[in-house]
């Protein structure tokens, strides 16, 4: 059973797609991208990201991403993908929110 469990954990790190997973990234590239409560258009808006900002995603749920929005009342906001470009994040590339 040990065995089976480590075999487990080691295939888990090696997968590639799960470490690509997290150095998502959301370029926007509309003039300026709500930023939402939660992960849908129903819930306040609680701020804008403007076009070619980098937003760093934290979880992909399909037509969402959860962003890091510091204005926000629990530090977290979402955008929906139609907002911009997902692709890899880059180190060289911050944020740039308004």
């Amino acid at each position: 059973m040990i065995r089976r469990a480590a075999a487990v954990v080691v295939a888990l790190m090696l997968n590639p797609t799960l470490v690509r997973a997290q150095d998502m990234a959301l370029t926007v590239t509309v003039p300026s991208a709500d930023v939402y409560k939660s992960p849908s258009n129903v819930t306040p808006i609680v701020g804008h990201a403007a076009q070619g900002a980098v937003l760093p995603v934290s979880r992909n749920l399909g037509s969402w991403v959860k962003v890091a929005w510091p204005s926000a009342p629990d530090g977290v906001g979402y955008v929906h993908v139609t907002m911009g470009r997902l692709g890899p994040a880059k180190a060289d590339a911050p944020a740039r929110n308004q």
